[in-house]
């Protein structure tokens, strides 16, 4: 199984050329796997992408390669074996902790 690579925009219209090319841009993506952007004064404002790469976007499954899924897998595995039992409190007292400090590193006026 093969890696997929994420499109690259291969369509750049304004809003009011997508108004009236919509039909077109529509079949473009659908049939010729393209990836339209529509920008607004001149910035992108959203991406026109086809249903299957909406759904390879939201399914890992057909995001990653099988051996690419059992690797992240084992991966989260083993950080869940590494990190110690503890309890809410002190969890929750030990992260209040870090970040007084990091503010403290940041601002030293509010020490």
């Amino acid at each position: 199984m093969r890696e997929q690579e994420t499109p690259s925009i291969t369509t750049q219209v304004s809003i009011e050329e997508f108004r009236i090319h919509l039909a077109d841009l529509v079949g473009k993506v659908m049939y010729g796997h393209e990836t339209v952007a529509i920008t607004r004064y001149k910035r992108q404002a959203a991406i026109l992408i086809s249903v299957a790469e909406y759904e390879r976007l939201l399914d890992p499954t057909k995001r990653l390669t099988r051996r690419q899924r059992h690797a992240q897998v084992r991966k989260l595995e083993a950080a869940r074996r590494s990190v110690q039992e503890v309890a809410p409190d002190e969890l929750e007292a030990l992260v209040a902790r870090a970040v007084s400090e990091v503010r403290a590193r940041k601002n030293p006026s509010m020490r």
